[in-house]
């Protein structure tokens, strides 16, 4: 082969390496592409069914206002979310609601274990919805701490007695207090 040859065949191939580089780079460029919307739709799925169990705890809370006169008696956050009478999940199940809307889809598996990612305002047990006068009732636990990420892009849910639904990056008015 004389080197008139060898040079065309050589950039021929040099060619060829930087079509296998540009189909490489797009590839991966398509996949994280994917990627990022397959992700994105999780997240506004986990949003979506967040909202609606909210609404569902909402309805259970208005049947037993309608019932008894009054809210019920939650705990904050009881030590055994799956047999303790102040849950927000027994509570649920005892009403013949899904005891799992107790737990926001959004939420870490290891909240998710403990059967409960909502924290309880419990100044209103025993109150009446405020149907003028809103307050919060729940919102998600990862409010309580500004080292736990929130569940929905940075935000997190707050139902209140009015029945609304409100994305937030702060926490309720007086909820980091009730810890103590």
């Amino acid at each position: 082969m004389t080197m008139a040859g060898e040079a065309e065949w050589g950039a021929a191939r040099m060619r060829r390496g930087g079509v296998l580089v540009r189909l490489l780079l797009a590839a991966l460029l398509f996949g994280a592409l994917a990627w990022g919307l397959r992700s994105l739709a999780a997240e506004r799925l986990a949003r979506r069914e967040c909202r609606r169990h909210l609404e569902q705890i909402y309805a259970a809370l208005e049947l037993y206002e309608a019932e008894k006169g009054r809210l019920p008696d939650l705990a904050f956050y009881p030590e055994d979310a799956f047999n303790d009478d102040g849950s927000l999940r027994v509570f649920l199940a005892r009403r013949g609601f899904d005891p799992d809307l107790a737990v926001c889809p959004g939420t870490p598996a290891a909240v998710r274990r403990r059967g409960l990612s909502y924290v309880w305002n419990v100044e209103m047990n025993g109150a009446r919805l405020a149907r003028g006068r809103r307050k919060w009732l729940l919102t998600e636990i990862s409010a309580m701490s500004p080292d736990v990420p929130a569940p929905h892009m940075g935000h997190y849910f707050v139902l209140y007695s009015d029945g609304t639904i409100e994305s937030a990056r702060e926490a309720p008015p007086g909820l980091l207090e009730k810890d103590g």
